[in-house]
């Protein structure tokens, strides 16, 4: 280009517009700009918005551009199990079984398609994670291509064994679905490349095999192991020449067809078939549908008891937090006063706590090296497992449904729109809203204080929760609810009102990033969105509550009930002084 532009520069100056010409003082050969030839339009912003999405995929690893497709393919399969016009066809194509009637190229598809396939949230979110972590040094060992094979490869191999298994224990009927086999093959050839391949690979296969024999839960261990086989054998010559041959997929449909398909026979000779009455998929029944619950009808008159309770334990917190932030300080300051006139003191009262067992010190050096947000995240999480195990109690769920959902037709009204922020049912529900809370329990404790953010979580729960007792009341569907979501929605809001120019991310999805404005905007859009329209995926009237809390306590709380707590403290002062000795 560049000697481009200085061939026409010499052409122009030499030839057209020469010395001896009269246009050599003409302004059109002395202000000409070949720069301005070749001048670009300024970019759009959704255009400008591609171009940073092309330069963030660049930086990504060859194995992170080949897991965000496979990710991808995965959601997609998740979102169509949770149609129900769906479910007839997800079963027949997207799940594993020896008894499917299936030709064999369909059956060869089947079993491809079936290592995208997740009914659950939380199977899908613990394979993509490990596959997440494993991807980048798998792809770095091999090129993308190869990883590919490995990956497809390994699913017709593990589910053919996990169809010789079920076929040898008779269990035609049982279904299989995950990345799980495929998973393995990588896992396992990762672990192959290592210095010690061997221990690692006997713990993979001594694990797997335990699993196998004793068959204590759900888990489908002859995949896993027939997957994790596959990955170790992708080393040896035999496994890599199959791998690069263009036949391999019909040879290895057809062999693995037939083994299945004699197995079944011989088995049929030595032992009566089992019949079952049982559906192909069945929905895991929660003590939600076993016990009965209120659910009258509701009016806004039955809301005034609600209202009452949400003013009152809100402005309890607040005033309880103001007060434990006083002694704090107060113990902090007396603490301070005794160090300076008994230090010797103190230093030999000190002293045996130095003999105090290993645990302990290993534990306080944990917590003394956790940050004042992550001090109060601990305990706040630990009551949510705790309620979450005591789920798992049948005889205690009747209890639980009473005082630990919120719902406006229920006789118990005040303590369970508390007690709900605690409860959590399903895992991936408990695991999501825990980690979410991680993420910005730290910088919302950091801007409030330990004391006005536990203030804002707890009185944040029971608005959300009155929240949605009024959508409820407003729609005349009364129901359960429970969850954290609320209150976390609340830290979320304030944080991102506090400081809306921070870059936030998804994780598995690392060149998507968008500014804490942005996201809280769109978060408030999308419940509100689903509350107009009647979503049932989610509380989004309480989610809608809790986000419009955390925002109005950035933008004025803080400013107008906070800062003016001094007649409070002054008031509570003067109790402390009266009751101290003097």
């Amino acid at each position: 280009m560049v000697e481009l532009l200085r061939a026409l520069e010499s052409w122009f100056g030499q030839n057209s517009f020469s010395s001896n010409s009269h246009y050599s003082n003409a302004p059109f050969r002395r202000n000409i700009d070949f720069n301005s030839l070749f001048y670009q339009k300024p970019l759009s912003p959704t255009e400008q918005m591609v171009s940073q999405l092309f330069e963030r995929w660049n930086l990504l690893t060859d194995g992170q551009k080949l897991f965000i497709p496979i990710l991808a393919a995965n959601l997609i399969v998740f979102g169509l199990w949770q149609l129900q016009s769906w479910k007839p066809f997800m079963i027949k194509y997207f799940t594993s079984s020896p008894r499917s009637n299936l030709n064999p190229l369909q059956k060869f598809l089947t079993s491809i398609l079936t290592s995208f396939s997740h009914f659950t949230p939380l199977h899908l979110l613990q394979n993509m994670y490990t596959l997440y972590n494993f991807m980048s040094v798998s792809v770095d060992a091999m090129s993308a291509t190869q990883f590919l094979l490995l990956y497809l490869t390994a699913a017709l191999v593990s589910n053919t064994a996990s169809d010789l298994f079920k076929t040898i224990r008779g269990q035609e009927n049982v279904l299989s679905v995950g990345a799980s086999g495929s998973i393995m093959a990588v896992v396992a050839y990762v672990y192959s490349l290592l210095p010690d391949a061997a221990s690692a690979i006997k713990t993979i296969l001594y694990y797997q095999m335990a699993g196998l024999i004793a068959q204590t839960d759900n888990t489908d261990y002859a995949a896993h192991l027939g997957g994790a086989l596959w990955g170790m054998l992708v080393l040896t010559g035999w496994a890599a020449a199959m791998m690069t041959t263009w036949a391999w997929p019909v040879y290895l449909s057809r062999l693995l067809q037939g083994a299945v398909t004699v197995i079944n026979n011989i088995s049929r000779n030595f032992r009566r078939k089992q019949n079952s009455s049982n559906d192909a998929i069945k929905d895991s029944i929660t003590p939600f549908e076993n016990t009965r619950y209120d659910s009258g009808p509701v009016n806004f008159a039955n809301l005034w008891k609600p209202f009452g309770f949400t003013v009152a334990f809100s402005g309890a917190s607040f005033a309880g937090a103001a007060i434990w932030q006083y002694e704090n300080m107060r113990a902090h300051a007396l603490e301070m006063r005794k160090n300076l006139n008994f230090n010797w003191l103190n230093k030999q009262v000190k002293r045996p706590q130095q003999h105090a067992g290993e645990l302990r010190n290993e534990f306080n050096r944990w917590w003394n090296s956790l940050t004042e947000g992550q001090k109060l995240f601990v305990p706040i999480c630990a009551a949510n497992v705790a309620v979450f195990c005591a789920w798992r109690v049948r005889s205690l769920q009747p209890m639980l449904i009473r005082y630990f959902c919120s719902n406006p037709a229920s006789k118990a009204q005040c303590w369970p729109m508390v007690l709900s922020t605690f409860s959590h049912y399903s895992a991936f529900h408990l695991m999501a809203n825990m980690y979410v809370l991680h993420s910005f329990s730290t910088g919302a404790v950091s801007a409030l204080g330990k004391e006005q953010f536990l203030a804002l979580y707890l009185s944040a729960g029971v608005i959300s929760s009155f929240t949605s007792y009024v959508y409820k009341v407003m729609v005349k569907q009364p129901g359960l609810s429970l969850g954290a979501s609320g209150a976390i929605m609340a830290v979320l809001g304030f944080v991102c009102t506090q400081y809306p120019d921070t870059t936030l991310g998804i994780i598995f999805l690392p060149f998507l990033t968008f500014s804490a404005g942005s996201a809280i905007k769109a978060i408030v859009a999308l419940d509100l969105t689903g509350a107009v329209l009647g979503w049932k995926l989610f509380d989004h009237a309480a989610h809608l509550g809790g986000a419009l809390w955390g925002i109005a306590w950035a933008y004025w709380g803080n400013t107008y009930i906070w800062q003016n707590r001094e007649p409070l403290l002054q008031y509570w002062h003067s109790i402390r002084s009266k009751g101290s000795v003097k």
